[in-house]
């Protein structure tokens, strides 16, 4: 028996699963950090009152829309859903949010604004990973593909009770199957 300390082929094996790690996390974070805004007009007076004071352009436009991006990418965020083009506009509402509201700040206090730009690069390079809607969607898209060849017939091989058959049309000719 070949005993390792540290057998890591576990986690290797399983490595697509970790962004949903990430995934909850920063999701759960995202929408419940901006959710009284969203929720609370007198909350969104209060951020568009913080934006004028730093001469942030049209102020409470701005405070609904960085409110709004921050709560649609939090929930993109935590289904993994379309997670790449909203990952893009995470990256540039938090170095909006950075620029604007943590440059004069030391690092402690940047480093959530920071961590987020930081994920939103992770989440842009390497998608949604598995549990995603995205991965869903994906398989749905390459799946079909996948199981009709040339000729338009279905390749069942895939198919755990019926690893008989090749085809759909094949199971036409055993009766009761379909």
């Amino acid at each position: 028996m070949n005993f390792k300390l540290f057998n890591f082929e576990f986690f290797e094996k399983y490595k697509e699963y970790a962004p949903i790690f990430l995934r909850l996390l920063i999701g759960v974070f995202i929408i419940y950090g901006v959710q009284d805004n969203v929720f609370s007009y007198e909350h969104m007076k209060e951020f568009a009152a913080f934006l004028q004071q730093k001469s942030v352009p049209l102020p409470l436009f701005s405070a609904f829309l960085s409110a709004y991006a921050q709560m649609i990418c939090g929930i993109s965020i935590l289904l993994g859903a379309f997670i790449r083009p909203f990952a893009i506009l995470f990256i540039i509402n938090f170095i909006a949010a950075v620029i604007i509201a943590h440059l004069s700040d030391g690092f402690r206090t940047m480093f959530p604004a920071l961590m987020m730009i930081a994920a939103g690069f992770f989440f842009l390079f390497n998608g949604a990973g598995k549990l995603s809607v995205d991965e869903f969607l994906e398989r749905r898209r390459t799946g079909f593909d996948r199981r009709f060849d040339q000729h338009g017939s279905r390749d069942i091989l895939d198919v755990p009770f019926l690893p008989l058959f090749k085809t759909a049309d094949s199971i036409n000719m055993v009766p009761g199957i379909f």
